[in-house]
């Protein structure tokens, strides 16, 4: 493995822990109001990485929206495999909400 693939695997899977941590304590906290979008900002990403698995020579830095938080995809059948991890800041503001209130 690559230090690009290596380094992409893990933020995908740092990533995908957060997020469902996230959703799991926004669930079980009575802190939240509006559950619901809480619930649903915490499986967006916003800015992350992207590689092309079959030619990892490039780790391109990514902007934008995406849900789930990690995406795995081909471009065409016999194409190169994308694999996309986007940070979840919302989820990131829901820990520290739920951490930073008093027990």
């Amino acid at each position: 493995m690559n230090a690009y693939q290596v380094v992409e695997l893990s933020l995908a899977l740092i990533v995908s822990a957060i997020s469902i941590y996230a959703v799991v304590s926004v669930i079980r906290s009575p802190d939240f109001r509006r559950k619901p979008v809480w619930i649903v900002g915490c499986l967006f990403g916003f800015m992350g990485l992207g590689i092309s698995w079959n030619a990892p020579d490039d780790l391109t830095l990514l902007f934008g929206l995406q849900i789930p938080v990690v995406t795995v995809f081909y471009i065409l059948p016999a194409g190169p495999l994308i694999v996309k991890a986007m940070f979840p800041f919302i989820a990131a503001a829901a820990l520290i909400k739920k951490h930073s209130s008093p027990a």
